[in-house]
């Protein structure tokens, strides 16, 4: 593990790496494919149709191409008896860990607010 050692201690502390090398949650897609759809043998076509979508829509999102949208919950959580909440927290952090590794340089520069009106360095 990096480290880096304080000039007037002896102990050191652990050093977290960049975001960017961080690994990002699984897409939603992933885990609709890994842990729902293949242990129950279910084909992408065989799900849409179950659900009232279109197979390319289970397609998109099952290769990590588009995202669970809040009608597309609805229907996950439905049919797989789990809560439409269960899908959109996983877009969700899902799209906010890439969205901070692609803006963790630029947010860096971000000053932040201080109540007085002074830039707080």
């Amino acid at each position: 593990m990096n480290s880096r050692v304080h000039p007037k201690s002896t102990r050191r502390a652990p050093v977290t790496p960049p975001r960017s090398k961080q690994l990002l949650p699984p897409h939603p897609g992933d885990i609709l494919s890994e842990d729902f759809m293949r242990p129950l043998k279910l084909s992408g076509r065989a799900l849409a149709c179950a659900i009232g979508v279109s197979p390319t829509r289970i397609a998109t999102i099952a290769s990590g191409k588009a995202a669970i949208t809040a009608d597309t919950a609805i229907r996950l959580g439905r049919y797989f008896d789990t809560s439409p909440w269960f899908w959109m927290n996983l877009q969700v952090r899902f799209d906010l860990e890439s969205a901070q590794v692609q803006a963790s340089e630029t947010a860096g520069r971000i000053l932040r607010y201080d109540s007085r009106g002074l830039p707080t360095w």
